[in-house]
């Protein structure tokens, strides 16, 4: 490592490796799952954020070193050497022994692994991954068909929590693999704001799925007719316990979406949970009160309050706290943030209501903080928890933007 400034690439590469050396020998673990779902939803939730940083910037002064030391180095820096070596694969590998080899007890630089995995691939690495490590965020892609049979509409924009694009967005490189039912697979990059792509011997109706293997280091938003097709393919029996778990999500992000078939059932079931509440199974109880919570109203709240009173299961009752502020209204949430507070919860358990806050509510939730900081104060001062409370209220992408005359004028009142 030449300078700090490419410390992503010593502590990402750490990281990667760590999956992929126990990938190689337990492959029956299926460990990339968890590395989705531990470092790269993290780094895409903080990548999301207007005061996020590239993960190669600029150290000038040792004061800088500590600052970043953080998620972005390490999640984001393993996402991009993963999504790199499922582009190159084998050339990835030779190029990554070359790059040893001519560099061995040498300082070295990011550019001097591209250049040798550009030496041994052929393609200019560079040019395709700097849209990546030299700006901070990452795009959106929007996958829609088109009128032609096999042929799909690809844009790309940054991925913002508020806000519209900006002129000097960047443009990424967007490597992306398709996985469809019966064309097999096709690699496409995407390379400018928008472009089309053609999937040879693709019928209409058939599933496809976007970014296959989730590697590629941004997200995909999914026309309803691409949804639909993959569904019957997602809610498929005898799969293995990994796209279980990856089903529930997909179940609560499509309940959590309104879904009319997800709505339904989850009602259904919470039916049949109000007479007995062991009739709710453990695996899909998340995925249906989030449903119910996000598309009910005060009546199905208070049942899961309730139901959190009578409960005698830690698991149990964290399950009814963490859907209780997913609610649609403010004044929902409001009742949700009054119950964490309430001495019929245990203090150590309160985080859970602020921690599902909706991105919407930040706003809300910082005035409800404010206005009730003594209490919150009393409750949590000496508590490790305080921070993640604080956490939840203000991770809001534009808070520091919009909150913080608000912040200063409170500050000084307190």
């Amino acid at each position: 490592m030449e300078w700090w400034s490419q410390l992503w690439l010593n502590e990402g590469f750490a990281t990667f490796m760590g999956y992929l050396s126990t990938h190689h020998l337990f492959p029956e673990w299926e460990v990339w799952n968890d590395f989705s779902d531990c470092y790269r939803n993290g780094a895409l939730r903080l990548d999301a954020l207007e005061n996020s940083h590239a993960i190669e910037v600029p150290v000038r002064f040792s004061s800088q070193i500590t600052e970043i030391f953080d998620a972005i180095s390490y999640n984001k820096g393993s996402c991009v050497i993963q999504m790199l070596e499922s582009r190159f694969g084998e050339s990835f590998r030779k190029g990554l022994h070359h790059y040893l080899d001519t560099h061995s007890y040498k300082n070295t630089n990011t550019e001097d692994l591209w250049a040798s995995i550009s030496l041994i691939s052929g393609v200019d690495v560079k040019s395709f991954i700097d849209s990546f490590t030299k700006y901070p965020g990452y795009p959106v892609v929007s996958f829609t068909p088109t009128s032609t049979e096999g042929t799909f509409e690809l844009s790309q924009k940054k991925f913002r929590l508020q806000g519209s694009e900006k002129s000097d967005d960047p443009i990424w490189n967007c490597f992306i693999r398709f996985q469809t039912g019966n064309a097999g697979q096709h690699e496409f990059i995407l390379e400018k704001k928008s472009d089309t792509v053609t999937i040879p011997n693709f019928k209409n109706g058939d599933w496809i799925k976007p970014n296959y293997g989730q590697t590629g280091y941004f997200r995909i938003a999914y026309s309803p007719e691409t949804i639909k097709a993959l569904l019957p393919k997602m809610l498929t029996k005898g799969e293995p316990s990994s796209d279980t778990l990856l089903r529930d999500k997909l179940n609560t992000k499509l309940g959590m979406l309104g879904d009319v078939d997800i709505v339904a059932e989850c009602k259904k079931r919470f039916e049949a949970f109000k007479a007995d509440s062991s009739s709710l199974p453990s695996d899909i109880r998340s995925t249906v009160l989030a449903t119910i919570v996000k598309n009910g109203g005060e009546v199905e709240q208070q049942i899961i309050i309730d139901q959190y009173l009578k409960s005698s299961l830690v698991a149990e009752k964290n399950s009814y706290l963490l859907v209780l502020a997913l609610a649609p209204k403010e004044e929902l949430v409001e009742k949700a943030l009054n119950f964490a507070l309430s001495s019929s919860i245990r203090s150590q358990d309160s985080y859970m209501v602020f921690f599902t806050l909706p991105n919407r509510f930040r706003q809300f939730a910082w005035a409800y903080f404010t206005k009730n900081f003594n209490q919150i104060n009393e409750t949590f001062k000496n508590s490790p928890l305080f921070g993640r409370i604080i956490e939840m209220v203000t991770i809001n992408s534009n808070w520091f933007k919009t909150f913080n005359q608000d912040l200063s004028n409170w500050i000084q009142s307190k």
